[in-house]
């Protein structure tokens, strides 16, 4: 195939986040197409396993796990994104790099709302709901559809599993460690977002 693995390996993965997106996009088609769209889907996957194949790997995902907040995610700080992207873009030394970018740590829903009573010092209950019973809750308080819809997917792609793990991407083009969810939390508790 004349394809060095590195290299391929990173492609796939971009490649794979790709169908992801398109699958999530097909929510919002007409049945017609979406029924057009997840053919389209199944062949992309299968041929991306096959070149895999060729090359002597394996495409290992973790995909189509049930919506559950006990998975935890590693939420990264909107700051750092904002000072990846500025350095992305202003230093050829990131010219033509993939960065994963992620928070320090992995946690779960019920850990975050943790930290932020811990920080505003006074007890907040977590509860666990579906993401159904989600967006129920949000239609019936209004919510248009199309953003009910989107809330639903964010999360359910959110909470799958597939962003539970913690990458180095802020560190290898920053030079510092991403900042921790409970840098975030202090920093809002400070401004007064959780006043009531």
């Amino acid at each position: 195939m004349g394809t060095e693995p590195a290299p391929l390996a990173a492609l796939a993965v971009q490649y794979w986040k790709l169908c992801a997106a398109f699958e999530r996009e097909l929510g919002f088609a007409s049945e017609e197409r979406a029924v057009a769209g997840e053919a389209q889907l199944r062949f992309a996957r299968r041929r991306l396993e096959a070149i895999l194949g060729e090359a002597g790997l394996k495409l290992a995902v973790w995909d189509g796990a049930a919506f559950t907040p006990d998975l935890p995610a590693s939420p990264v700080n909107a700051e750092d994104i904002a000072d990846v992207v500025a350095a992305a873009l202003t230093d050829p030394r990131h010219a033509n790099r993939l960065y994963e970018v992620t928070g320090p740590k992995a946690l779960t829903f019920a850990e975050a709302v943790e930290t932020i009573a811990q920080v505003v010092g006074r007890p907040i209950r977590y509860k666990q709901i579906s993401a159904d019973a989600f967006a129920a809750d949000m239609r019936r308080a209004g919510v248009p559809g199309h953003i009910v819809a989107l809330l639903k997917d964010l999360f359910t792609v959110v909470l799958d599993g597939r962003n539970c793990q913690v990458a180095h991407g802020v560190g290898e083009v920053l030079d510092r460690p991403a900042r921790d969810f409970g840098d975030y939390a202090r920093a809002a508790a400070a401004a007064g977002s959780w006043r009531i």
